[in-house]
C-alpha cells in the first residue's frame, strides 16, 4: 500500500483556496498502540497570514518521519507544532497522545531533536559538546563519557574528540549536531 507523504503548503490566494490534503491515517496494525503524533486539521496562522492549513496525518508508533518540501511550505512550522514550541491556531496536534504545549518531562526525554540551524559552543571541544548535551538531559558524568564515546564512534568523529566545534568543517559540525541530538538516547 503507497501512500502520498503529507504535505504542509503555503496557503494560495483567498480567491483560489484549496481544501486541505486528505487524511493520511492508516489502520493501527501495530496492536492498539496509539500514534506518537495526530495532527488533524492543524492551522498555523502569523498575523493575516496562514501559514498552514487544514494538515492532517498520523505518526504510527515505530514510524521514521521525514519532512520534506520546497522553502516556505512549512516544514519547520510543522515540526515546531509537534515539539510544542508554537501553538496551533486552529485544529489539534497530539504528541503521545498530549497537547504538546503540555508534554511532561518523561515525554521531552524521548525527543531528539536537531533544529535547522543548531548552535555549537565554539570553544568546546566534540566531547565537550556531547557533554554538555548530556547535562541538558540530566545523564550523570560517567553515563556521558561512555555515551559521547559511543557516538563520537557512530558519527565519524571519534579522532576529532579533543577538536574544537569551530575547527570543524561543516559536514563534520552536523554530524556533531546529530550526536548531541542523540545523546539522551
Amino acid at each position: 500500500m503507497s501512500a502520498t507523504p503529507p504535505i504542509a503548503t503555503a496557503p494560495p490566494d483567498a480567491a483560489q483556496r484549496v481544501p486541505p490534503q486528505p487524511s493520511m491515517r492508516r489502520p493501527d496494525t501495530s496492536g492498539n498502540v496509539p500514534p506518537v503524533a495526530v495532527f488533524d486539521g492543524a492551522k498555523v496562522q502569523f498575523g493575516k497570514t496562514e501559514v498552514l492549513h487544514g494538515l492532517t496525518f498520523d505518526v504510527p508508533h515505530g514510524t521514521i518521519l521525514g519532512v520534506i518540501g520546497p522553502s516556505g511550505s512549512g516544514k519547520s512550522t510543522t515540526i515546531k507544532l509537534m515539539l510544542g514550541m508554537l501553538k496551533a491556531t486552529g485544529g489539534t496536534v497530539r504528541l503521545f497522545g498530549r497537547d504538546p504545549l503540555k508534554l511532561r518531562r518523561t515525554d521531552r526525554e524521548r525527543i531528539g531533536y536537531m533544529p535547522q540551524d543548531f548552535v555549537l559552543y565554539p570553544t568546546l571541544t566534540a566531547a565537550e559538546t556531547l557533554r554538555f548535551a548530556a547535562s541538558v538531559y540530566g545523564i550523570p558524568f560517567w553515563e556521558s563519557k561512555r555515551r559521547s564515546d559511543a557516538l563520537l564512534e557512530f558519527v565519524d568523529l571519534a579522532e576529532a574528540h579533543n577538536r574544537r566545534a569551530d575547527d570543524l568543517s561543516g559536514g563534520m559540525k552536523r554530524r556533531l549536531s546529530l550526536a548531541a541530538t542523540l545523546m539522551h538516547n
